[in-house]
């Protein structure tokens, strides 16, 4: 074993302590001290200080005057970095079937952004959180779309928004999934204008996995199979800053990335 796998696992087993991790957290939103925390955590004051010695020593909280303690610059990156194994230990069983398919290296190091998000389980109810972001936005309504699920309920809702100049952006994949009566259903409508006063804009890419449905407040995301295909049955929701944040991050990437729409590939 390398001298940083020996480190790494140091740390590793000071963190493998719900109490220590507990301070580390407690620490993280303020300076503390031990009969502070101790009340806090309804610990023994000689329990808790057995643990703030054990991180001292590891150089992940200082002692500063009058006996309170707080984080180091080491410890509030290390608090920075467990929202992920949070995020993924919490969904162990959901990552068992999924993945998170081709997406890049940078969102997956902040994939601790998620975290705070609540799963969706069932197609008809990750429609039906589609449906409500549709309606509650104000602002605007960015998809990614693997599955497009066009009805006359949902094209109503987006002529309405359109009329309301709030902002629609839509990023196809090449394998969109779209209904056999999807042209007769936009024979109805008259988006062409929206699309030359720039109020909705669609775009394509290839190689896309992940679906996003977001407004100026909440999101959707759900993750693909391990084997490619998309799984629009289970999914993540939050109106969370960060993880509203990184979806907002992940689909204008996306959109950078993007190519221009041709309605002759879709099926």
């Amino acid at each position: 074993m390398s001298e940083n796998e020996e480190l790494t696992a140091k740390y590793f087993l000071e963190l493998a302590s719900t109490q220590r991790l507990e301070i580390i957290y407690a620490l993280f939103k303020k300076q503390s001290s031990i009969s502070e925390i101790a009340k806090q955590l309804e610990a023994t004051i000689q329990e808790v200080s057995r643990n703030f010695g054990r991180l001292e020593k590891t150089g992940l909280i200082d002692k500063q005057q009058d006996r309170l303690y707080s984080l180091s610059t080491f410890g509030k990156m290390i608090c920075m970095q467990t929202p992920s194994i949070g995020f993924i230990s919490k969904n162990e069983r959901y990552f068992k079937e999924h993945d998170f398919g081709n997406l890049p290296l940078k969102f997956i190091q902040r994939i601790g952004a998620l975290n705070n998000s609540n799963s969706i389980n069932g197609y008809s109810r990750i429609i039906e959180k589609w449906d409500s972001i549709y309606r509650e936005s104000e602002e605007y309504i960015y998809n990614i779309l693997i599955d497009a699920p066009y009805s006359i309920e949902m094209m109503d809702i987006i002529e309405t928004k359109l009329k309301k100049n709030i902002k629609i952006k839509s990023i196809f994949s090449e394998n969109v999934i779209v209904p056999k009566d999807r042209k007769k259903i936009l024979k109805k409508y008259d988006f062409d204008k929206y699309i030359k006063n720039d109020t909705l804009e669609k775009k394509m890419t290839k190689n896309t996995k992940i679906s996003i449905t977001m407004n100026e407040k909440q999101a959707v995301v759900c993750f693909p199979f391990t084997n490619g295909e998309i799984d629009l049955s289970k999914g993540f929701y939050s109106s969370d800053e960060n993880f509203h944040q990184w979806c907002l991050d992940y689909f204008r990437y996306c959109l950078f990335e993007g190519k221009r729409f041709r309605e002759d590939i879709i099926n």
